[in-house]
């Protein structure tokens, strides 16, 4: 079941969470206003973002920007999570000041890829 919460001021998407069982809403060439975080669980698949393809297996995060570009397709089932969340989810809470406090995230979370890229443990703990 999807938790979706709507910004109730311009009735746009302000979060998202939910699991999906095929890529049909990947398939075609896409830009959201807002960040995703996909998982991607079972089965391969191919990654379109930005101006380069990617051929990836099971068991992947992949994280977009705002307006950045990207389709997914999978010649068997994909199943996964995806996560998205507008850049304005965070305004005025207590967590955009914890963001704040930890300006090195961005730098954390690419060596966290880095080693998992590598097939190293590793956890990322925010």
């Amino acid at each position: 079941m999807a938790q979706i919460i709507i910004n109730k001021q311009n009735d746009e998407l302000a979060f998202r969470l939910e699991r999906f069982n095929n890529l049909n809403q990947f398939d075609h060439l896409q830009r959201k206003n807002y960040y995703s975080i996909i998982l991607l669980c079972s089965n391969s698949f191919n990654l379109k973002v930005d101006f380069s393809e990617y051929q990836l297996e099971a068991n992947h995060m992949i994280c977009l920007s705002p307006y950045q570009p990207f389709m997914i397709t999978s010649k068997g089932e994909c199943s996964g999570f995806i996560l998205n969340f507008h850049p304005d989810f965070f305004v005025h809470t207590a967590i955009k000041m914890k963001l704040k406090q930890k300006a090195c995230f961005l730098v954390i979370f690419m060596d966290y890829l880095i080693l998992k890229s590598q097939k190293k443990h590793c956890f990322l703990i925010l």
